[in-house]
């Protein structure tokens, strides 16, 4: 499995400490939580393991590689995808546009190569065309690749910013709140798919404010308060623990 280590990592906004001094190293299970009051750093912190902000200090590596010096786009091809609270989808454009703008490069993006029509950039759409079908088969958007992603209920559009990760085809998924302001139904959808790439192999971090929810899906918990983990380890365990019922379930 691969290890993510976050070591000694701080954040600071004017004179507000949004991480201090965050420590962890990602567990020997597939799918961890991760969870805190409002403010408490979870987005920040995964806006910094993407390459999306700038720590003060401290340190990331990836299965050995240094995160901070990397872009998104490389951070992306490192083999880390994400999601995002506001859905970043292109709602004019089908679910295959959507997913087919989020795939690693290509020879289609080349433009000589797309000029040329060549077999070789064929054969690269065809393999694409099926990639996009088998993605939304694991999404549970299957047939519907030709549709506008506006036509998406909300609980589809959160399935479908999934999809979108995968077509990076990414080893660890990092999602922003998936469930919030879904349905049951929907709530339920999302688990069988975060599930179902648990068992492909894929490491998920989940942010979440749904207890429920986090305590269903999660093998293990990290929670975050003023910037600090004040507890991690199994799901069940740490919602039992008084200092986390304090800072967040209370």
């Amino acid at each position: 499995m691969k290890n993510l280590i976050v070591n000694k990592l701080s954040k600071s906004y004017d004179s507000r400490t949004v991480l201090d001094d965050l420590s962890f190293s990602w567990p020997d299970v597939p799918i961890v939580g991760l969870i805190g009051p409002n403010g408490a750093g979870k987005t920040t912190l995964i806006n910094i393991v993407t390459g999306f902000t700038v720590p003060d200090k401290g340190h990331i590596s990836y299965n050995g590689i240094d995160l901070l010096p990397l872009k998104p786009h490389q951070i992306s091809k490192a083999g880390i995808a994400r999601t995002f609270q506001e859905l970043r989808l292109l709602r004019q454009g089908t679910l295959k546009d959507n997913i087919f703008l989020n795939a690693k490069s290509s020879i289609g993006e080349n433009p000589l190569s797309a000029l040329r029509r060549g077999r070789a950039y064929h054969d690269e759409i065809l393999q694409m065309d099926k990639e996009v079908s088998e993605i939304l088969d694991v999404v549970g958007l299957s047939g519907r690749k030709g549709e506008l992603a506006s036509s998406l209920s909300y609980g589809q559009q959160k399935l479908l910013s999934i999809g979108c990760c995968l077509a990076q085809k990414p080893e660890m998924i990092l999602l922003d709140e998936p469930v919030a302001g879904i349905n049951e139904s929907a709530i339920n959808e999302i688990a069988d798919v975060i599930r179902t790439l648990a068992s492909q192999g894929k490491q998920l971090l989940i942010i979440e404010h749904n207890i429920d929810f986090i305590s269903k899906i999660s093998d293990w918990l990290i929670v975050l308060d003023d910037g600090r983990v004040i507890d991690q380890g199994n799901t069940e365990k740490v919602l039992g623990n008084n200092a986390v019922v304090q800072a967040y379930l209370s």
